[in-house]
């Protein structure tokens, strides 16, 4: 497993982002995703988000799969970083 740091920025208040997202959690559970948390970085309208999955492929084929979707809730698309962290199991 993969753990996979994200960072957009959001076009609605943090509450609106927030519901479309934990709304979005059975998709992401399908495609073998799973929350590890999410959080609004202060003084910003950006957003950090930290999700596991098996592969990068995983995760990309998800996002453009359901682009509309994540762009419905708020996310910023062409504002997404992702950092890849290959996690120690020590």
């Amino acid at each position: 497993m993969q753990l996979f740091l994200i960072q957009f920025d959001i076009s609605v208040p943090f509450a609106a982002w927030e519901e479309g997202f934990i709304d979005h959690q059975p998709v992401r559970e399908s495609a073998g995703i799973e929350d590890v948390f999410h959080g609004h970085v202060a003084e910003s309208n950006r957003i950090m988000i930290g999700l596991k999955a098996e592969s990068q492929t995983v995760l990309d084929e998800l996002m453009e799969a359901e682009a509309a979707n994540i762009e419905a809730t708020g996310h910023v698309l062409d504002s997404t970083e992702i950092l890849v962290v290959d996690v120690s199991s020590d």
